[in-house]
């Protein structure tokens, strides 16, 4: 898995993307050191899976994970860039009704100025 960030205003913006067949043992440790990493100082997070052509269990574990763990300090977070079979397993593990999921970057970015700054 490769894992690119960025930050523009406030939020910072993890941008995963893992190819079908390529190895995420690694990635998927990079990703929780990276997540938890920032977690001290976050306040606002956008994690793009648009370049995720699959998900597995471990990934899945790994991401909720570190999710959960930024709500818990208060960090607003927003899914974008899910690809069908991605969101279909958030679908069926019913994780679409418990994160928020955006359907692009920009309406992301412009949810956060909006929201009354409740975690999700």
């Amino acid at each position: 898995m490769d894992i690119g960030s960025a930050i523009i205003g406030d939020v910072v913006i993890l941008e995963l993307a893992l190819q079908a067949g390529q190895s995420d043992a690694s990635g998927s440790r990079a990703f929780r050191e990276t997540l938890v990493g920032r977690l001290g100082d976050l306040r606002k997070l956008l994690i793009d899976l648009s370049g995720v052509e699959y998900l597995n269990s471990r990934l899945l574990g790994i991401l909720v994970s570190g999710v959960n763990a930024a709500i818990e300090r208060g960090a607003e977070v927003r899914l974008i860039g899910m690809r069908p079979a991605i969101r279909e397993v958030f679908r069926v593990t019913r994780l679409d009704r418990i994160y928020e999921i955006r359907d692009s970057r920009e309406d992301a970015l412009a949810s956060y100025s909006t929201d009354s700054g409740a975690a999700v």
